[in-house]
């Protein structure tokens, strides 16, 4: 079934994620995008419990669902590597961290 009209495929909480599955979807030629009300936001402060969007328009319902199932697949692979990465941030500016630091670089608050 074609559809024609932007709609929501896919929704998430976590921004980066959803943001893959949006670029994986538009590498196999859907025209796919991050719904957020400000991506610089959505970046750089974590948002608990915002779910995140992703749109698509002009593509095969079918083909859709069997892409996402297989970046699903395929991002189950290797969720035990990304959370290492993902999960580390400071808890007062939001900042991504690359190891644990007693310090944040961005807001130079103390970390415990």
């Amino acid at each position: 079934m074609a559809i024609s009209d932007p709609t929501v495929v896919y929704r998430g909480l976590d921004f980066p994620t959803v943001e893959r599955l949006a670029e994986y979807l538009r590498a196999a030629g859907v025209d796919a995008r991050v719904s957020v009300p400000d991506p610089q936001c959505a970046q750089t402060i974590p948002m608990f419990e915002t779910h995140h969007e992703v749109l698509a328009a002009n593509f095969e319902a079918e083909n859709v669902r069997q892409l996402i199932v297989k970046w699903q697949a395929g991002a189950r692979d290797d969720s035990a590597q990304q959370s290492c990465i993902t999960d580390l941030f400071c808890y007062h500016c939001g900042e991504s961290l690359a190891s644990e630091l007693p310090v944040c670089p961005a807001c130079n608050a103390a970390l415990d």
